[in-house]
């Protein structure tokens, strides 16, 4: 795999700002939320939400960015058709802290900063942060089995407190196509860059780069949007506060960075060819990919095609920092489509 100085010196700068191997930001003064608004269609339908999930359709994408965009990293973000045939069930925001508590879970968001002074909010509806890839899965497995659908991701030969700094050597997934797993689970990369997007194919969802530079500017829309370095005063905040992207889902970009369960920079988002179902197959070298940038990012690090950063999650190598959270989507098959409420 290649990887050019550009793209070297993207991932240093982001291992950098997440403290660990990422990092974010604390809580923040209260905001109206906006009136939510009505998911748009694109070329695969509407999506179909409630208060808390969104129904996303299957459909086709186009995954990277065009030789034009400004910062765009050279070899990881070649366009391509992505057709992904499974609709997905997908929470409409990142998982909260009074989730997590509910679920069991020991709680250490806002705890540390970053050595920066950003740090987790702790408000209830704060997205929780200080976790690592394996304590999100635990999350998952979690929910499933209360829900009595199965694990879509074992967890074998770990170390540290189930949710609070878990990692573990082996991993198995339990289908032969993580999408056909009817449980929870944490989104590949290529499907999340498909909710990102939501049918849009601007620089950002909320619009195109204005001026673009590498450094912490105002961009309009994006401060409609996004917590980001310029407006979210060095914390994560509560989740929901900003317009959602047109299909309904809030924090897509910035406040805390989301869990995949994909390795970073993988060899299909450098071909222009069209795929199917990519990233199927999980990886084994126990490092995965964050991306949706931290509310410290730079507007650059916010880009729909941008391919996030590495997160170490193997004992003694493990990714976890200040902003680091996830959300989590299910496999939707086409008979229950319609029944989906």
């Amino acid at each position: 795999m290649r990887m050019g100085s550009a793209l070297k010196t993207r991932v240093s700068r982001m291992s950098t700002a997440w403290g660990l191997s990422i990092d974010a930001l604390s809580c923040g003064a209260e905001r109206t939320q906006p009136p939510a608004q009505e998911p748009a269609p694109d070329a695969a339908g509407a999506a179909r939400c409630n208060d808390t999930h969104c129904l996303v359709p299957a459909g086709t994408f186009i995954e990277g960015s065009p030789p034009t965009e400004a910062f765009r990293a050279m070899y990881s973000e070649q366009q391509h058709a992505v057709t992904l045939t499974h609709a997905l069930e997908v929470s409409r925001f990142e998982t909260t802290q009074e989730e997590w508590v509910a679920a069991g879970f020991l709680n250490q968001s806002g705890t540390i900063d970053n050595g920066d002074g950003d740090r987790d909010c702790t408000e209830q509806r704060c997205p929780v942060g200080l976790i690592t890839w394996a304590d999100a899965v635990s999350f998952a497995n979690k929910k499933s089995r209360a829900a009595g659908m199965p694990a879509c991701i074992e967890l074998s030969d770990c170390v540290g407190e189930e949710g609070a700094g878990l990692a573990c050597t082996t991993i198995r997934q339990t289908s032969a196509s993580y999408y056909d797993c009817a449980g929870y689970r944490l989104p590949t990369s290529v499907e999340f860059q498909y909710l990102l997007r939501a049918g849009t194919t601007t620089t950002y969802y909320s619009g195109e780069a204005t001026n673009p530079r590498d450094d912490c500017y105002f961009v309009d829309h994006l401060a409609a949007t996004a917590w980001y370095c310029n407006n979210s005063e060095k914390r994560t905040h509560p989740v929901g506060q900003l317009a959602p992207n047109p299909w309904g889902l809030f924090d897509m970009m910035g406040n805390a960075a989301e869990f995949t369960a994909s390795a970073p920079y993988t060899e299909d988002r450098q071909s222009s060819s069209p795929v199917t179902d990519p990233h199927a197959t999980l990886p084994d070298g126990g490092t995965y990919e964050i991306r949706g940038g931290p509310m410290n990012a730079w507007p650059t690090l916010l880009r729909s095609a941008d391919q996030g950063a590495p997160a170490p999650a193997l004992p003694g190598n493990v990714g976890r920092g200040v902003g680091a959270g996830f959300r989590l989507v299910r496999s939707i098959p086409p008979e229950k489509v319609s029944k989906w409420k």
